[in-house]
């Protein structure tokens, strides 16, 4: 777990840093500091975080994934939701989503 994720997850939820802190039980400070890279993140911290989210491997294994692509800067595909490759945001406006999509 990183900073990355750990803002992902606060701002998912649309919590300030306190109102993190406070679900984690660990000091607003922590959050603060850990969010602009002057702490790290232990592996307390992130026991703290899972439990607290009931977050388990493959769902931290996704969230890396998405921060890791996020960071790169790709856009996500439209592969994964129809099978097309067109790359989002898109202007074109008669695409359609497969059924169920």
């Amino acid at each position: 777990m990183n900073k990355e994720i750990i803002k992902l997850i606060r701002k998912s939820y649309n919590m300030t840093q306190r109102d993190f802190a406070r679900v984690v039980s660990c000091s607003f400070s922590l959050i603060a500091l850990v969010e602009v890279g002057k702490r790290r993140v232990t592996a307390d911290l992130e026991n703290k975080i899972k439990i607290a989210f009931d977050l388990d491997d493959q769902q931290m294994q996704s969230l890396t994934s998405l921060v890791s692509e996020i960071s790169k800067g790709v856009p996500p595909s439209c592969k994964d939701r129809c099978g097309c490759l067109k790359t989002f945001p898109s202007d074109d406006t008669d695409h359609k989503l497969a059924p169920g999509n």
